[in-house]
């Protein structure tokens, strides 16, 4: 969807960022509004990463690590440093990243809580034509050898095009249109 449909704001409702104002979310079949510790104990999620400039990206990663709920060991942060392809760096102080590292790391922070559930908001946003090549081949392999479901916001859709089974697109909060990539290209989408 366009800037302002609604796409940050449902994930920040599903990650309690947000408040719900009517309805509900359900992650894995629990209701955000009833259970939310529960529905949200299997998501990761990039949204607006921030770091801390003068730490290397592992000690960014210990500390993010120590706010879970769940204990963190070092051999998972040396796991998903090298998924995302930072093991070269990770060592070097965060100012000195760029910016596609930046979003690297992000995606380290978010993995390293195992979820089932990983929420990407505006994942292309800054990178350049190589990295987000990069980060789409990540992405297809997080979800063919680690089973994880991605859900992915973006207001371009080139840049979403073959990623995934299913497309949603909302305009204005609401829902316009879900269904397989297909559906869109054949002319005959099913609105909702």
């Amino acid at each position: 969807g366009h800037n302002g449909a609604g796409k940050s704001t449902l994930f920040g409702v599903t990650l309690g960022l947000l408040h719900l104002s009517g309805g509900d979310i359900l992650v894995d079949g629990v209701s955000v509004r009833r259970d939310a510790r529960r529905a949200r104990a299997n998501v990761g999620s990039v949204l607006a990463p921030a770091f801390y400039e003068y730490l290397s990206g592992r000690d960014n990663l210990r500390l993010l690590a120590s706010y879970s709920e769940r204990r963190v060991a070092a051999a998972e942060i040396d796991a998903v440093v090298a998924l995302v392809g930072l093991g070269e760096r990770i060592d070097d102080r965060v100012g000195r990243y760029s910016h596609g590292m930046r979003r690297r790391l992000a995606l380290a922070q978010a993995l390293l809580p195992r979820p089932e559930l990983l929420l990407l908001d505006e994942w292309e946003a800054g990178l350049d034509p190589e990295g987000v090549i990069e980060m789409r081949e990540l992405v297809v392999r997080l979800n063919r050898d680690h089973g994880m479901t991605v859900v992915m916001s973006s207001h371009q859709p080139a840049a979403m095009h073959g990623m995934g089974e299913r497309l949603a697109i909302l305009r204005e909060g609401r829902l316009v249109f879900l269904g397989a990539w297909t559906e869109l290209e054949d002319g005959a989408p099913t609105f909702v």
